[in-house]
């Protein structure tokens, strides 16, 4: 029964793959989530050293 459902997938995935409709889809895709990647690391505010090490000055103060 798995094999069967395992078959039927690749099959289906094969006529998919001939088809320059999803072809297309697929790069069109592709550009999209590599522009969403791109927008999310650019919109992160870096944090500075003082926000991240700001509770820990233990021992430098000495």
């Amino acid at each position: 029964m798995l094999i069967d459902t395992i078959a039927r997938v690749n099959e289906l995935r094969q006529k998919a793959l001939s088809e320059p409709i999803f072809l297309q889809s697929a790069i069109e895709h592709e550009k999209a989530i590599q522009n969403v990647e791109m927008m999310t690391v650019f919109d992160k505010k870096r944090k500075s050293l003082a926000d991240i090490y700001g509770g820990h000055s233990e021992g430098f103060d000495k």
